[in-house]
C-alpha cells in the first residue's frame, strides 16, 4: 500500500491521540483512526503500522495510558 494521503491522515490523527487534551479526546481521536483505516480497506500487513506508527511508535503497551 503507497497512498500518501492516508500516512498524513493516519500520523495527524496519531498525533492528536497521544497529545489529546483529556482522554476523552484521545478516545474520540483513536475511533476516527479505526474509522479511516476501516474505510480503506486497510489490510493486517499495514493496519499495525498505520495504527501505531511505522516502528510502533505509539504504541500504548509501550506509552503507558493515555
Amino acid at each position: 500500500m503507497n497512498n500518501p494521503c492516508l500516512f498524513l491522515t493516519a500520523r495527524r490523527l496519531r498525533a492528536m491521540r497521544r497529545f489529546a487534551h483529556n482522554p476523552d479526546a484521545a478516545i474520540a481521536y483513536e475511533q476516527a483512526l479505526r474509522a479511516v483505516l476501516d474505510e480503506h480497506l486497510v489490510g493486517a500487513a499495514d493496519w499495525h503500522a498505520l495504527f501505531y506508527g511505522p516502528q510502533g511508535e505509539d504504541n500504548p503497551v509501550t506509552d503507558g495510558p493515555l
